[in-house]
């Protein structure tokens, strides 16, 4: 197997574990339920895995829309990474172009998926 499809690999057995899928029809049936994950997100070289699998997470939570409010913490435990990660994990996310970010004091931070980059 190469590194790109092992890549691949791991980011379908992540987005299967956030879904609660298993079995030899959970990459079929994250399709159906991520219709609106983004493609450019798992085909991009310039983001981690990690990264791809948060994006899964925060486009889940939206519900088919384009903008949520997770609760961080939830976030985490969801993915399986610190908060310190998280947080240099949404940075990468903005960098390349794939979230925004809305931040109020005292307010739950508002993700914005972006589902064609300009970057």
């Amino acid at each position: 197997m190469s590194f790109i499809e092992d890549r691949k690999k791991i980011i379908i057995e992540e987005i299967d574990r956030i879904a609660g899928y298993s079995g030899v029809d959970s990459y079929y049936n994250a399709l159906e339920d991520f219709p609106w994950m983004s493609v450019q997100v798992l085909k991009s070289k310039n983001i981690s895995p990690n990264a791809k699998v948060l994006y899964a997470a925060l486009a889940h939570k939206s519900c088919g829309g384009d903008v949520c409010t997770p609760s961080t913490k939830e976030i985490c435990e969801v993915i399986g990474v610190t908060r310190r990660h998280f947080y240099n994990l949404t940075n990468e996310l903005e960098e390349y172009g794939f979230i925004t970010r809305d931040s109020k004091p005292g307010k739950l931070t508002s993700y914005g998926l972006i589902y064609e980059p300009e970057k």
